[in-house]
């Protein structure tokens, strides 16, 4: 994975829309406490700490190598392992490329969308789910899921049977 797909995934993991700006050759987001600030988890403890908080990630510094994993529900664990001198910023720097690595990986498995949009392209994408099933791929609660499975069977993309949605084959 290139850096700037690690910074475009994990921003999208944490749920930021970046901007990239080409004077300073930096993506940014607009973060609730500071302002509007460059994106870069690969080299800020502050922004990496947010993605081990949000993604609830174990790390660990091994020897010489440094490792990140996030459990992703209904797909299993991501993980980085990074290897690195045994030196104190050697080892810093790759525990923030784990983090960063582990982080691009859970983003990338996310759809795009409000939550209507995601549905049905998942839907579309297998042969059929419960809502309780769709959590993982979705990330929302079942509850909204099924709200919009409802929305998008009144508009005739979808069908169930009991618990069971599919979308409609054209």
């Amino acid at each position: 994975m290139t850096e700037d797909e690690i910074i475009k995934l994990s921003a999208k993991a944490m749920g930021f829309d970046l901007e990239y700006r080409r004077g300073s050759d930096a993506f940014y987001y607009d973060d609730l406490e500071t302002g509007r600030e460059v994106w870069l988890p690969t080299q800020d403890d502050r922004q990496t700490m947010l993605i081990i908080a949000k993604l609830r990630m174990d790390i660990c510094c091994l020897h010489h190598l440094a490792r990140a994993a996030a459990h992703v529900p209904y797909v299993g664990f991501k993980q980085s392992e990074v290897s690195h001198a045994d030196e104190p910023g050697a080892r810093m720097s790759a525990l923030r490329l784990a983090v960063a690595t582990v982080a691009a990986k859970y983003g990338q498995g996310m759809l795009a969308g409000g939550t209507d949009e995601r549905v049905l392209g998942h839907l579309i994408g297998i042969e059929g789910s419960t809502a309780h099933a769709m959590r993982g791929a979705i990330r929302e609660s079942r509850e909204e899921i099924s709200k919009a499975c409802q929305r998008l069977k009144r508009k005739g993309l979808v069908t169930n049977k009991g618990p069971f949605w599919q979308a409609v084959q054209r």
